[in-house]
C-alpha cells in the first residue's frame, strides 16, 4: 500500500495529494476533504513519499477499481494529447452522479416465480405471474411497477407464489427478442479468420450489404467466451436502436448502451453495470470509447469513416486515436469497419502496413450493386426551374411506387429553402449572431428564419427589412421544402422526412424506418442520417438531390466526404437482390468524384485522394494542428492570432493563419492558426514550450481545417 495518493476532483483542474490510511488504489472512487467539505474523486496515482509538509487523509473508499488502471492511463495520455485536465477526460468516463453522490445508482429487487402447483386468484396477482413468465420467470421490480404495487408483490411472496432476491442495478434495456445469429458465409469466415490471426488493428473493408455485422457478432461472442468485454461504436445515435436490438437478440442482458440521449439515471446505471461486469457488450457512439470496461478484449468502430467520430468540443479528441490507445493498454483487438474507409485508414492498411486489410467484396446474397445514373441538372432542370426533382427522378419514383417498392431521397440540407433573396435590392437576411444566412423553415403554418449555427429564430416577414419590397425569391432547396413540393405535385406518394427537425427524440430515426418497413410510407426523404444503417428489403430507388453540396468547400477532406456519403446512401438499395437504381442529380457531372461513385471504384478514389494529399503533405503524410483564437472583439481575436502565429514562426515552425469559414458565430470572432509538420509528438512538445493565448482552442487531430 502506497502512503499517498493523487486524487482528481470534478471541476478542479489539478490533481491534489492526500494521505492514504484506508488502503485506496488507482481507479478507486474515494471521499476526501477539500476546502472545508468532503468531495468525491478518483485516485489517479500512488506515491511512497511527498514533499508536502502536511496532508489531509482520504476519508473512505466508495467503489474499488471503478475505473480500470488502463482507463486511468488512457485519461492521462488524453490529457497530454488533447491539452485538457485529466478530470475533464475522467468526466467522459463517469457521469455527474458519480462525482456528487455516494450511492449514484439505486438497486432494485428481482422477483422470481416459485414452482408452486396452485395459481393466484386475484387479477393483479395473475398479471404479475404472466409478466414474470413472459420475461423468463424473473424480472427486476422496475419491470413490474405498472402491473402491481409492492404491497401486492409482498402479499404474493407471503403466500409462496413468488420470492424476492438480492438487489441488482436496473438494466435500462431489460427484455429482448431472441435473434439467432446466421452462419457465416465462406467469405465472411475467411474475413473472421484473418481478423483473429492478426496482431495489428484490422480494417474490415466490406461493400454495403456484405454482412459486416455478422462478423462483428462472431468476434464479440469469442470475447465473451474468453470472459472479456467488447465495445461496439457507431457514428450516430440514430443507428443505435436497430444495432442494440441485433446485439441484444444475440447476447441478451449482457448488452448495454451508451449515448448522449440517455438521461442521468440511465447513464449512471450503465456505468455501474459496465464497472461491475454485468454489461460486457457496450453499444455506443464515440464517447463509448471512454467507458470504464474492465478486461476489455475487443473494440469495433463501425462506419469508421464518419466525421462524427471526432469530438468538436473540449477535449477535442479523435476516436480512432483513443480506440487505438485503449486497445494497446488492454492488449485488445481493434476492428475498423466501413464500405468507404477513410483515406488515412486505407493508407495504414496498404502502404504503411500498420493495419491488416480484410475485405468483404461481395454482398451476402450475391446480388450486384445497383446501376448509378448521373443527371446533369443544368440541362434536365430547364423543363421546370422551380422543381428540385429532375424528370428522370420523378419518372423513377413513379415506377418504383408502382412496383410496390420503397424509395430513399437524400438532400443534405434541412429547412424549406437555404436563402431568401430580395429581388429588388438583393438583400439576404443574415443571423445577428453569426456570419450566416438564415434558412427558411415552416412549422404549424407559420414561417420563420432559422440560423443553423446558433439556433437564432425570427419570424419571416414578407417585406424586405432593407427596402420594404415584397419581392422575395427563395433559392436552394432543403428537405422540408422538397417534402412540401412533393406533397403538392406528387400527392399520391406518402413521404416521411428524417432530419434534425423530425428526429430529435430518443427514438431518433427509428419510427420513420418502421413506417417505411411497414409500407405506411413510400418515400424516406432526409439528410445524411438516411445514408447510414438502413438495412431492409424493398428499397428499389435511391435519389441524391443537389449532390454538389460540400464539393466546393476549401477543405482537403471535402471530396472524400461527398464520395463517402453518396456511396453509402447508394448502398441502401437492392440489398436483398431486388431490382434497383440510383439517380444522382448534380450541376457538375464532369467532376471526377462522380465517375468514381458511378463505377463503385472506392480503391481508385482513395488512391487518387492519397496522391493529392502526398503532394501537399496533408494527413496521413503530414500533420496539422488547428489552434483557434476566439473573442467577442474582432480586434482582440485577430491580434491574439497574429501574435501566436508569429511566436510559432519564430521557432522555425511552419505556421500560417486564416479566418474561420464563418468568421463570426455566437457573437464571437474566430481565427485559425495552422501548425504543420511531419509527426505529431514534436508539434505537441513545441506547443507546451510556448505561451499560448488565454482560451485558445487546440485541435491536435482536426477533422476539418474550416
Amino acid at each position: 500500500m502506497q502512503a499517498f495518493l493523487s486524487v482528481v476532483l470534478r471541476g478542479v483542474r489539478d490533481a491534489y495529494t492526500w494521505a492514504n490510511p484506508v488502503g485506496a488504489q488507482i481507479g478507486d472512487r474515494v471521499v476526501v476533504p477539500f476546502r472545508g467539505r468532503n468531495r468525491i474523486g478518483i485516485v489517479v496515482a500512488e506515491h511512497a513519499t511527498t514533499d508536502l509538509k502536511k496532508t489531509a487523509e482520504v476519508v473512505e473508499i466508495l467503489d474499488k477499481n471503478l475505473v480500470p488502471k488502463e482507463g486511468i492511463a488512457l485519461a492521462q495520455w488524453a490529457a497530454e494529447q488533447y491539452f485538457c485536465p485529466v478530470g475533464k477526460v475522467l468526466s467522459l468516463m463517469l457521469p455527474p452522479a458519480f462525482w456528487s453522490k455516494e450511492q449514484p445508482v439505486k438497486q432494485t429487487r428481482v422477483w422470481s416465480i416459485l414452482g408452486t402447483e396452485t395459481e393466484p386468484k386475484g387479477t393483479k396477482q395473475k398479471a404479475v405471474v404472466a409478466v414474470l413468465r413472459r420475461l423468463g420467470g424473473a424480472a427486476p421490480e422496475t419491470e413490474l411497477k405498472d402491473t402491481a404495487s409492492y404491497t401486492v408483490l409482498k402479499n404474493m411472496a407471503e403466500k409462496g407464489y413468488i420470492k424476492p432476491e438480492k438487489g441488482i442495478t436496473p438494466d435500462p434495456l431489460f427484455g429482448h427478442e431472441e435473434r439467432p445469429s446466421h452462419d457465416l458465409t465462406a467469405t465472411q469466415m475467411e474475413a473472421y479468420d484473418q481478423i483473429k490471426a492478426s496482431e495489428k488493428p484490422c480494417l474490415l473493408w466490406g461493400v454495403t450489404g456484405s454482412g459486416k455485422t455478422e462478423v462483428y457478432k462472431k468476434l464479440i461472442g469469442d470475447a465473451l467466451s474468453e470472459r472479456r468485454g467488447s465495445i461496439l461504436l457507431v457514428p450516430e445515435i440514430g443507428l443505435t436502436p436497430q444495432l442494440i436490438s441485433e446485439m441484444r437478440g444475440a447476447f441478451g442482458s449482457t448488452v448495454g448502451v451508451w449515448h448522449s440521449r440517455q438521461n442521468a439515471t440511465e447513464k449512471a446505471q450503465t456505468v455501474h453495470r459496465v464497472a461491475t461486469r454485468a454489461c460486457r457488450v457496450l453499444v455506443g457512439v464515440r464517447s463509448g470509447a471512454w467507458a470504464p470496461m474492465p478486461s476489455l478484449g475487443l473494440v469495433i468502430m463501425d462506419e469508421e469513416h464518419e466525421w462524427t467520430y471526432h469530438n468538436q468540443s473540449a477535449p477535442r479528441y479523435a476516436t480512432h486515436s483513443v480506440a487505438k490507445r485503449l486497445c494497446r493498454k488492454h492488449n485488445a483487438k481493434l476492428v475498423l469497419g466501413s464500405a468507404t474507409p477513410r483515406a488515412e485508414s486505407f493508407h495504414a492498411a496498404t502502404a504503411a502496413n500498420e493495419y491488416t486489410m480484410v475485405q468483404l467484396p461481395e454482398r451476402v446474397n450475391g446480388s450486384s450493386m445497383p446501376p448509378i445514373s448521373v443527371v446533369d441538372m443544368r440541362v434536365s432542370n430547364t423543363f421546370d426551374a422551380e422543381s428540385p426533382l429532375s424528370p428522370q427522378l420523378v419518372e423513377a419514383l413513379k415506377k418504383c411506387i408502382s412496383k410496390e417498392q420503397k424509395a430513399v431521397l437524400l438532400l443534405n440540407k434541412r429547412g424549406m429553402h437555404q436563402a431568401m433573396l430580395c429581388r429588388s435590392c438583393g438583400h439576404h437576411t443574415t443571423c445577428p449572431n453569426c456570419d450566416s444566412r438564415m434558412k427558411l423553415h415552416s412549422r404549424g403554418g407559420n414561417q420563420a428564419l432559422l440560423c443553423h449555427i446558433c439556433g437564432h429564430l425570427e419570424r419571416f416577414k414578407n417585406s424586405c427589412p432593407s427596402c420594404s419590397a415584397s419581392d422575395y425569391f427563395a433559392h436552394g432547396w432543403g428537405t422540408q421544402g422538397v417534402e412540401a413540393y412533393m406533397q403538392k405535385h406528387l400527392p399520391s406518394m406518402k413521404i416521411a422526412r428524417a432530419d434534425a427537425d423530425t428526429t430529435g427524440t430518443k427514438a431518433g430515426i427509428e419510427p420513420h424506418l418502421e413506417r417505411l418497413r411497414a409500407g405506411e410510407v413510400h418515400v424516406l426523404l432526409g439528410t445524411q442520417m438516411v445514408a447510414k444503417g438502413l438495412d431492409f428489403a424493398g428499397i428499389g430507388l435511391v435519389g441524391v438531390l443537389n449532390a454538389d453540396v460540400g464539393l466546393s468547400l476549401p477543405d482537403f477532406r471535402s471530396e472524400e466526404r461527398v464520395f463517402q456519403l453518396i456511396t453509402q446512401v447508394a448502398g441502401r438499395a437492392g440489398r436483398r437482390g431486388e431490382s434497383a437504381q440510383i439517380i444522382i442529380q448534380t450541376h457538375a457531372p464532369e467532376h471526377p468524384v462522380f465517375r468514381f461513385i458511378k463505377e463503385y471504384d472506392t480503391a481508385g478514389f482513395l488512391k487518387t485522394t492519397l496522391q493529392q494529399r502526398a503532394e501537399h503533405d496533408w494527413p496521413p503524410y503530414g500533420t496539422v494542428i488547428k489552434l483557434t483564437c476566439t473573442d467577442p472583439s474582432k480586434e482582440v481575436a485577430f491580434n491574439a492570432t497574429k501574435a501566436l502565429c508569429q511566436q510559432l514562426q519564430a521557432t522555425g515552425a511552419n505556421a500560417t493563419w486564416a479566418p474561420a469559414l464563418f468568421p463570426r458565430t455566437h457573437n464571437k470572432y474566430h481565427f485559425h492558426v495552422f501548425l504543420r509538420g511531419g509527426q505529431l509528438p514534436p508539434l505537441l512538445e513545441l506547443l507546451k514550450e510556448i505561451e499560448l493565448p488565454r482560451g485558445v482552442k487546440i485541435d491536435t487531430e482536426p477533422i476539418s481545417v474550416l
